[in-house]
């Protein structure tokens, strides 16, 4: 599930990117404005992501009481 969550957001992220590059040929700055601050919470989102799957995955797991001799 966190997978998928992360490509949904990579996918958003790409689709701000493009149509922030549109409103700013167009000029119109207010629309830009706003898309990078939600743009800088996308990008929050995706590394929150990325640090929960590094987090349950090996080696990064914690490690199991037996093996703590």
């Amino acid at each position: 599930m966190l997978r998928d969550d992360e490509q949904n957001e990579e996918e958003g992220i790409t689709l701000y990117k493009q149509v922030i590059q549109v409103a700013q040929k167009e000029g119109d700055y207010t629309t830009r404005r706003m898309l990078e601050e939600i743009l800088a919470e996308e990008e929050n989102h995706i590394n929150t992501f990325g640090k929960l799957i590094v987090g349950m995955t090996e080696p990064f797991t914690q490690p199991e009481m037996s093996n703590l001799g």
